[in-house]
């Protein structure tokens, strides 16, 4: 089973060049879920770069958004995006999280 789900700003250190991240990532049981990996292209800068990090990312299993996740992620949305700022993003990839334990 895959126990770990890293967070956007994990693969962007990994994209910059990070090498000590990317051992440690690389050596974890981990998956990449939607949200992260639209974040990962939507911060490319060309469709050279947006292959780049598409290569990588397929290391990984992805896992989709589900309609459990979604329920999750609204649940987020209504309890913390006005007392924590809580944005979708976050919502969504908090709420995969939570479908993995």
């Amino acid at each position: 089973m895959n126990d770990f789900l890293p967070d956007t700003n994990v693969f962007s250190k990994i994209f910059k060049g990070d090498l000590s991240v990317t051992q440690f990532v690389e050596s974890l049981d981990a998956v990449i879920d939607a949200t992260v990996y639209i974040e990962c292209l939507q911060g490319s800068k060309s469709n050279d770069e947006k292959r780049i990090i598409e290569k990588y990312l397929r290391r990984f299993p992805l896992l989709p958004i589900t309609p459990q996740s979604s329920a999750k992620a609204i649940e987020l949305i209504r309890s913390y995006s006005n007392s924590h700022g809580l944005l979708l993003p976050d919502a969504l990839i908090a709420a995969m999280r939570w479908k993995m334990t």
